[in-house]
């Protein structure tokens, strides 16, 4: 994992050494005890569900965790994504190959970094932590190094990005008041395949995202604060029509799919 200032560097070095995610490609959510899971109905649905998983250990069973949440997704629904999975598992879906395909990424992916408008302490977040400031950017450009990272760019000597999220407007907007990143197309990043996809506050239950996953804001606070990097989180988002088909390959636990859904 490359991070693109000394600060922020050292942040996601401890990310990496924790995660430690070493799982073979058909079990990517082997070494994982805590799993937020997202489903929409198909893959071109803007909404979905969220759900929250955590087990004692690797070989124990899967035991849910709080309520389900209500969540945004892109504008134009779902897209393979690239993680820890092997993608794409199905022929079903297209695959994010782009920018601003404006579909959320299908697969498993870890969750490297929280990032957020307060200081850490302030709000018992556990994860490697980001706050956001002025100079704080995820680098949008495909020709950027910084490309799909976080960037101090004040620790820049030159910023190498035309184009990118400028992340304190975001917490302005109050989007990234509380957020986590999502590593799809992350390490090693693929130019162009997409960038800067994260849990975040969402702008309202009817209005869908770019390609993040948005919810409300007590929501992503408290997923966000329960995240633990010494349990190897994952974040699973898939269409309900793959549920089964992908269910062992990935160690999934049961959800209650509708069957006319099952059936497509």
């Amino acid at each position: 994992m490359m991070l693109k200032t000394n600060s922020i560097k050292a942040i996601l070095l401890i990310a990496l050494s924790t995660i430690g995610l070493s799982a073979c490609a058909n079990k990517p959510t082997a070494e994982a005890k805590q799993m937020i899971i997202v489903t929409a109905k198909d893959w071109n649905t803007s909404t979905g569900t969220l759900q929250r998983f955590e087990r004692m250990s690797i070989d124990a069973p899967w035991q849910k965790v709080g309520k389900e949440t209500a969540v945004q997704l892109g504008k134009n629904g779902m897209a393979w994504g690239t993680g820890l999975h092997e993608a794409p598992l199905t022929k079903e879906g297209l695959v994010i190959t782009a920018e601003g395909m404006k579909r959320s990424p299908v697969g498993v992916f870890s969750i490297p970094v929280a990032f957020g408008r307060d200081e850490a302490s302030n709000w018992s977040v556990k994860m490697p932590y980001v706050k956001i400031t002025k100079t704080i950017f995820c680098s949008g450009d495909p020709e950027s190094k910084n490309y799909n990272h976080l960037v101090d760019a004040s620790k820049e000597p030159k910023e190498d990005w035309s184009k990118g999220e400028d992340m304190q407007d975001y917490v302005n907007q109050g989007v990234y008041t509380y957020g986590a990143m999502i590593s799809h197309n992350y390490s090693p990043t693929k130019p162009g395949h997409g960038s800067c996809f994260f849990i975040h506050v969402w702008r309202g239950p009817d209005k869908p995202t770019a390609g993040c996953t948005g919810m409300a804001e007590t929501d992503t606070k408290e997923i966000v604060s329960w995240l633990d990097p010494e349990k190897n989180p994952v974040l699973v988002q898939l269409p309900e029509t793959i549920y089964s088909e992908v269910k062992n390959k990935w160690d999934l636990p049961d959800l209650q799919i509708p069957t006319a859904q099952k059936e497509l």
